[in-house]
């Protein structure tokens, strides 16, 4: 049951690490490229001063590099996280084997 459950968190981390992965990726490369960002904000622009346009390119363009940043940091903490348990499971598995081992011997034939 304990393995189960271990394997369906797992699968659930990799599931979003790919899709968090792939969406900050699309953002970055697709979304959030010079043309796109001036052509909504000369749309929304008709209702800003030309100073507050200004800040708000300048800020999304600084934030663009945060989502690559962003988008490699999920991906070590969910391997960091599907580490953890897989390991204390192989360390207990290993210890309950030699503890059979141990118990067959001293019970004996």
């Amino acid at each position: 049951m304990i393995r189960s459950f271990v394997g369906g968190v797992i699968i659930g981390a990799l599931g979003k690490m790919v899709i968090a992965f792939i969406a900050f990726h699309f953002l970055y490369m697709v979304v959030l490229t010079k043309n796109h960002v001036i052509r909504l904000l000369l749309q929304l622009g008709k209702h800003m001063k030309t100073g507050t346009f200004i800040a708000i390119y300048g800020w999304i363009m600084d934030f663009k590099p945060v989502l690559i940043i962003s988008a490699y940091l999920i991906v070590l903490t969910t391997l960091v996280f599907i580490t953890i348990p897989l390991a204390a499971m192989m360390i207990a598995s290993r210890r309950n084997k030699k503890l059979e081992r141990i118990r067959a011997i001293s019970i004996g034939p």
